[in-house]
């Protein structure tokens, strides 16, 4: 089994025992904490990935750590995962929670790439559009990206608009020419 599909099926299980626990917000809060912790560790992530470390040990440590830290469902969860030795997909599992998680309160997430930094009421107003447009609440995320001459280049989901100057030459140039 592909480790993308294994790190679903944890991440569903963790959902599926937060929403049936009352404890969402809690985990929602401890996955998201858990998940920059092993972004801003590389060490930390090198230990859980390591398959020549006994899944006791890292449990203990995991145990350790986060006991009184995070909510117990969550903690669970966690040693669950350890034991049954797929420590090495946490980010995995956590991206996915996350996502999940999105899906289950009716939000998509939505990245704008823009070559000068949005005003609020922009991305307000981007945020209104969009979630007219897909039917349901948005969650924005604005980088700007200097390679964008002019415009805006939103992902919604798996829909892309190319709002930018370059993408609407390109159309152009493809209607005078008649491709």
């Amino acid at each position: 089994m592909s480790e993308l599909r294994v790190a679903r099926r944890y991440a569903r299980a963790l959902l599926r025992a937060a929403v049936e626990l009352g404890v969402l917000e809690e985990a929602e809060s401890d996955v998201r904490g858990f998940y920059e912790l092993l972004r801003s560790s590389k060490d930390l992530r090198s230990f859980l990935g390591d398959p020549t470390v006994w899944p006791k040990t890292k449990a203990h440590f995991l145990e350790n750590l986060l006991k009184g830290k995070v909510n117990r469902t969550t903690l669970d969860f966690l040693l669950l995962t350890v034991a049954k030795g797929r420590s090495e997909l946490f980010e995995d599992v956590l991206r996915e929670f996350g996502e999940m998680l999105d899906e289950h309160r009716g939000v998509i997430a939505a990245q704008v790439r823009s070559a000068v930094e949005l005003s609020p009421e922009q991305k307000a107003r981007l945020e209104e559009r969009l979630s007219a447009y897909s039917e349901k609440s948005v969650r924005l995320e604005a980088v700007v990206d200097r390679t964008i001459k002019r415009g805006v280049i939103v992902r919604l989901g798996d829909m892309v608009f190319d709002g930018s100057v370059e993408a609407q030459l390109r159309r152009l140039y493809k209607s005078w020419i008649g491709a």
